[in-house]
């Protein structure tokens, strides 16, 4: 891992740096810090003393000063980038350049009202850390639980799980959740019954693939509605850390993802790692 992209969220600044030294010292990536300037906040203000021309640009101006002295003080030693725009739009632009390795960011992100947090993660082509209200001491991972959905042992999220469960001399517990409703109970419980056999053979080759790397790992299938069984799994066992894969950058798999991180963060209140491309510690790709 060489590049790693921190966006700015002013609420919870505390977390994004603790999570950031925390994959910093694991990584050694190189970290940048971007913090965006909505443009209408700047503009209601321009508006409201009634500036224009070169004093509009020097209110501009001054709020950008007044950003980078803030952050300074909290980042004197990474590379810091502010820009004014729309959030989304700066943010899109900015990981089409950067291209990060990993994306920090915290679960609330804010253009007005709307949280865009769903929409930076489907577009990012890299992994995405996401943060929670409880990160502002961020720990090593030791208990994770890692949710599957495609049933392939040879996969970019078995890989990465693999990879930090053996750097923090972990425990894995992978999950699969099986969402039934009432129609596919009546009319179709033998595809139900099918689905369980393949399940259960998948976990059997995925402990003796976890056991010859040397991690623990416990399997669990589960039933019922997937954002809500997983909330309520992650409270009441404690994870450290939830692993799950992630989706393209468009189309419907990215609004399906976006959604149940959204639920999942506020059932569970864990961080989430969302994998796209595998990267192993061991190596400090």
């Amino acid at each position: 891992m060489k590049h790693i992209l921190v966006i700015d969220d002013e609420k919870r600044r505390k977390g994004l740096l603790s999570a950031l030294n925390f994959w910093r010292r694991l990584t050694g990536a190189e970290v940048v810090f971007l913090s965006i300037i909505d443009e209408s906040l700047i503009r209601d203000t321009t508006r409201t003393i009634g500036a224009i021309g070169k004093l509009s640009t020097a209110v501009s101006t001054e709020f950008v000063r007044q950003r980078r002295v803030e952050l300074e003080e909290m980042l004197w030693d990474m590379k810091i980038d502010i820009k004014v725009g729309t959030p989304i739009e700066e943010i899109k632009k900015y990981l089409d350049s950067f291209r990060p390795d990993l994306l920090i960011l915290s679960h609330a992100i804010k253009t007005g009202v709307l949280n865009i947090t769903d929409e930076i993660i489907g577009y990012c082509r890299g992994n995405s850390y996401l943060i929670t209200e409880n990160s502002d001491n961020q720990k090593d991972f030791r208990n994770i639980l890692l949710v599957l959905e495609q049933l392939k042992v040879d996969s970019a999220v078995v890989h990465t799980t693999i990879s930090l469960a053996g750097h923090f001399n972990g425990r894995v517990t992978a999950i699969r959740i099986i969402d039934l409703n009432d129609q596919m109970l009546i009319n179709a419980p033998e595809m139900i019954e099918e689905g369980y056999t393949r399940i259960k053979e998948f976990f059997s080759k995925l402990t003796d693939y976890f056991y010859e790397k040397g991690i623990p790992v416990d399997t669990v299938i589960k039933e019922g509605d997937f954002t809500s069984v997983l909330g309520n799994f992650v409270a009441s066992k404690g994870h450290d850390l939830i692993v799950i894969e992630g989706y393209s950058r468009t189309g419907l798999g990215r609004i399906i993802m976006g959604n149940e991180v959204t639920n999942i963060i506020k059932k569970a209140n864990r961080p989430i790692l969302i994998i796209k491309r595998p990267f192993d510690l061991s190596h400090k790709i």
